[in-house]
């Protein structure tokens, strides 16, 4: 699972973010989408820019999408275009939206933390809000709770503990591909054509990574 945080402060009270505090959780191939608003506290108007800083780098295969008042930016991408800085206006007063998407493309574990800071009139010495660190950690797929059952089976066949399962392999004890299947949670199997033996089933993730290999006994 991702265990993702976004913290979020300000070192200054020009701007104020909030929530101060979100967390979610992805499985593999799944993502996020956490809005977060930023209210101008001060008398005056602020043309705002923002950069990302990797404090701990991104793993392989995460990828993350900030939108600001302006547009939603290509995948990794890790500050605004200073050029249409004007459309990031942040007003006295006024609350503005943005979002930042998190997506975890990998099944490997992995950790990460990402600073957001916001800047003014194009000066990066002139903080006027930043983010303590959007952060996340992945655990590896559990596999010791992948099981097949029942097993001995004569007709079907279910997988326990498969939430991250996206494919099922069934072998015979050479090793031969004898039936396989697409798999969403809760998917049930037959084999009911299949002789009676013994079988291999392998379970495979998103990216169509074998993560574990169980005995079937087909009666």
């Amino acid at each position: 699972m991702l265990f993702a945080m976004l913290f979020l402060t300000q070192i200054r009270s020009q701007v104020a973010l909030n929530p101060d505090k979100i967390s979610v959780q992805l499985a593999p191939g799944e993502h996020a989408e956490i809005s977060f608003q930023l209210t101008n506290n001060d008398t005056i108007t602020y043309k705002s820019f923002w950069k990302i800083e990797n404090v701990v780098d991104l793993p392989s295969g995460w990828e993350f999408n900030l939108c600001d008042n302006f547009t939603c930016y290509d995948t990794n991408v890790s500050e605004s275009n200073t050029n249409n800085v004007a459309l990031n206006v942040l007003e006295p007063g006024v609350t503005n939206t943005w979002s930042f998407k998190i997506t975890n493309n990998s099944s490997e574990e992995g950790s990460y933390c990402l600073k957001l800071s916001l800047y003014d009139s194009k000066d990066t010495k002139n903080v006027i809000g930043t983010t303590d660190c959007i952060s996340g950690t992945s655990d590896a797929l559990n596999t010791t709770i992948l099981k097949v059952y029942p097993n001995p089976t004569e007709r079907n066949f279910s997988i326990n503990g498969d939430d991250n399962i996206h494919k099922v392999g069934v072998y015979n004890i050479l090793g031969k591909e004898m039936k396989m299947f697409k798999h969403e949670k809760g998917d049930s199997h037959d084999i009911s054509e299949l002789n009676r033996g013994l079988y291999i089933v392998r379970l495979f993730d998103i990216k169509g990574k074998a993560v574990k290999s169980l005995k079937l006994n087909k009666r």
